[in-house]
């Protein structure tokens, strides 16, 4: 996949799938932009490039799974952040695996990634 496909396949996620298609609301559309942000910027320091030189090759599923680990433990994050930055990302792949056959692969790699179960708190009665 050339490198220069994947400003338009998140553009089109956001302005064809997500408002066009989806009708998801303004929230959701916030939540994803600021997901997508973060993401962006982890990849683009640990790859010391600038955010508008990546490509879908810098997006891969061990660069997503970098960054839930740095959401939990440099950022202190709750396991449902944790989530919901995963649900923007996995938005995405699945919208990408539709439009886009030779990422296939790298898509359903992201998509095997789990969410994480919190721990569940008993309540007792006293």
């Amino acid at each position: 996949m050339k490198a220069n496909q994947f400003p338009l396949l998140l553009h089109a996620f956001f302005h064809d799938w997500l408002v066009q298609q989806r009708n998801v609301s303004h929230h959701t559309v916030l939540s994803y932009r600021d997901s997508w942000r973060l993401f962006l910027r982890f990849v683009a320091a640990q790859k010391t490039k600038s955010v508008a030189r990546l490509g879908m090759d810098d997006l891969t599923a061990v660069e997503v799974l970098a960054f839930l680990k740095d959401i939990e433990l440099v950022r202190k994050s709750s396991i449902g952040t944790r989530n919901c930055r995963l649900s923007a990302l996995h938005s995405f792949y699945r919208f990408v695996a539709d439009r886009e056959p030779l990422a296939a692969a790298q898509c359903a790699a992201v998509l095997r990634i789990p969410t994480k179960q919190a721990p569940v708190v008993e309540v007792r009665d006293c």
